[in-house]
This record gives structure tokens, sequence and C-alpha cells, in this order.
């Protein structure tokens, strides 16, 4: 449970800035507003369902895992190569490092648990 509620914070504390500052009019970037949108409420929604469908909230944890890991990989690319100053890419580097790794994290632990796996069952 711990891994889904830090990723869920993360996402707010992230997302949540990028729609704060997007709404202060300190930049106009239409596709930012609808990404930090769709994440913050991807990340409500997610403690919404728990809440609600106890123990049904895998399929919306790893929808925004897998939200969370393709955006970053994307975006942290395209920051990377862009003409940005050194301290923005490296703070954008780190927001996505720790965005996938903790993407990473809650869908390990969300993921449905293995009854047999393979690799450990032995001859029957």
């Amino acid at each position: 449970m711990i891994a889904w509620l830090i990723l869920v914070a993360w996402t707010l504390f992230v997302w949540g800035g990028r729609l704060r500052n997007l709404i202060r009019g300190d930049e106009d970037a239409p596709v930012s507003f609808v990404l930090a949108v769709v994440f913050c409420g991807l990340a409500l929604a997610v403690v919404a369902v728990w809440f609600v469908a106890r123990g049904r909230h895998r399929a919306v944890v790893v929808c925004l895992s897998v939200l969370t890991a393709t955006v970053w990989a994307v975006r942290g690319v395209q920051i990377a190569v862009a003409d940005h100053e050194l301290g923005f890419i490296a703070v954008h580097t780190v927001l996505a490092l720790v965005s996938i790794g903790l993407a990473g994290l809650a869908w390990w632990h969300g993921r449905p648990a293995d009854q047999t796996s393979p690799s450990m069952a032995g001859p029957r």
C-alpha cells in the first residue's frame, strides 16, 4: 500500500505544482495543463477508488504508473536535448528519475501476486 501512496503524493506534488504555475499565468502551455489535470485526476482517482472499493484500486495504480513512466521517459529526453539551462535539465532529470522509479515500485507492488512462478514451481 505504501508504494502507491507515495506515488500519489509525489504526483500531486509535481503535477499540482505545475498546475498551480499554469493557473497563476506564469506561462501558456495547453499540453502541460492537460497533462497536469490528467495526472492530478488519476492520483485522486487512486485514492477515491481505494476508499470506495478497497483492493480494487490496482487498475488505476497501474494506469497512473504506466502513464507516469511513459510521459517522463519522453519528456525527460525532450528536456535533455532542448535548449534549456543546465539547472533546468538537472531538476527535471531528477523529477523524471524519481517519478519513473516510484511508478515502477507502485506497479510492482500493485500487480497481482503470482500463484506459481515457473522458475520456482519445481517438478510435479
